[in-house]
C-alpha cells in the first residue's frame, strides 16, 4: 500500500491504498471467524515461538520480525480475508508467503505493503515500522492502530487469493484493486470503516467506464471509497465479484495489468 497518493506499480506486484464516502443505510454483511479457527489460529501462532515460519491459516508467516501481536494481527487479518472469499464460495488453491519487514520493502520508502504475483508472497511493515511511517502523513485521514494495520493485511492477502481465482490473463489493474478494497472495506472494524467515511465525501462509481488505473494512480485511497460504494450499491455485489474474477465484467485496458 502506497502512502502516498500517487501510486507507482510494477506488472507484477500490487500496492494497497484506502479512502471514504457516504455509505447507503443498509445492513452490513459481518463475517465470523469461527471458535474452532480462532483455537487453530492461537495454536498456529503459539507453536511459532522458536521458528523462522508458522502455518497461520492461508499464508506461511515468516516469524523472524514483529511481535507477537504483530503477527497475531497479520494471522487475523490473513482469516479475515479468507473468510470474505469463503463466503463467495472461493477457496485458497496454494498457500501464501507474508513476509514482515521492519523498515522500507523492496526499496519503496513510501509503501507499507505488497503482493507479488508470481511468487505469491506479501510484503507487509510491521506494525511498528507501519507507525513510524505514517507518523508524519496520516493514512485515510487517519493515524495508524490495531485496527488499520489489521485492515492492510486482509488488503494485501485479497489480492493474493484474488490472484489465485482468476480466469483470464493479463489482469486488469483496476480489478484487483476493486476486489481487495472491497475486501478491506467488508472485513473492517465498523467503527474505523466510519471513521474513514467521515474524511472522504466521494460519491460512489456509476459503473466500470469509470474506474481505470489512472484514477487509482492519482488517489489509490479515494478510488477504494468510491469502488467499495459501487459494490454496496449492487443489486447483486457478491455476483459483479465473480464477474470479475472470470472475465464476464472487465474495465477498459489500460496498459498497467498483470500477467
Amino acid at each position: 500500500m502506497p502512502l502516498r497518493e500517487a501510486a507507482d506499480r510494477d506488472k507484477v506486484v500490487s500496492d494497497s491504498g484506502l479512502n471514504g464516502g457516504r455509505v447507503r443505510d443498509m445492513n452490513e454483511r459481518v463475517l465470523q471467524i469461527s471458535v474452532s479457527g480462532l483455537l487453530l489460529l492461537l495454536s498456529a501462532i503459539a507453536s511459532a515461538a522458536g521458528g523462522t515460519s508458522s502455518s497461520c491459516f492461508t499464508i506461511l508467516l515468516d516469524t523472524g520480525l514483529g511481535s507477537a501481536e504483530e503477527r497475531t494481527l497479520v494471522c487475523e487479518g490473513a482469516a479475515k480475508a479468507r473468510a470474505f472469499f469463503s463466503s463467495l464460495g472461493i477457496e485458497l488453491k496454494r498457500r501464501i508467503r507474508l513476509r514482515l519487514h521492519a523498515a522500507e520493502i523492496g526499496g519503496r520508502r513510501s509503501h507499507l505493503g505488497s503482493y507479488d504475483a508470481q511468487l505469491d508472497q506479501v510484503d507487509l511493515l510491521t506494525l511498528e515500522g507501519a507507525k513510524a511511517l505514517t507518523s508524519g502523513d496520516a493514512l485515510f485521514g487517519l493515524q495508524m492502530d490495531e485496527s488499520l494495520y489489521e485492515s492492510l493485511v486482509v488488503h494485501e492477502v485479497a489480492h493474493a487469493i484474488a490472484g489465485q481465482q482468476f480466469g483470464f490473463h493479463p489482469v486488469p489493474l483496476v480489478s484487483q484493486e476493486y476486489i481487495a478494497y472491497v475486501a478491506q472495506f467488508s472485513t473492517m472494524d465498523p467503527a474505523t470503516r466510519s471513521r474513514i467515511l467521515r474524511v472522504y465525501a466521494a460519491p460512489a462509481f456509476e459503473g466500470l467506464e469509470e474506474m481505470s488505473s489512472t484514477y487509482y494512480a492519482l488517489d489509490p485511497s479515494r478510488f477504494g471509497v468510491k469502488a467499495w460504494l459501487h459494490y454496496r450499491s449492487l443489486s447483486d455485489p457478491d455476483g459483479f465479484i465473480l464477474d470479475l474474477l472470470s472475465g464476464a465484467a472487465r474495465p477498459a485496458a489500460e496498459g498497467r495489468e498483470w500477467q
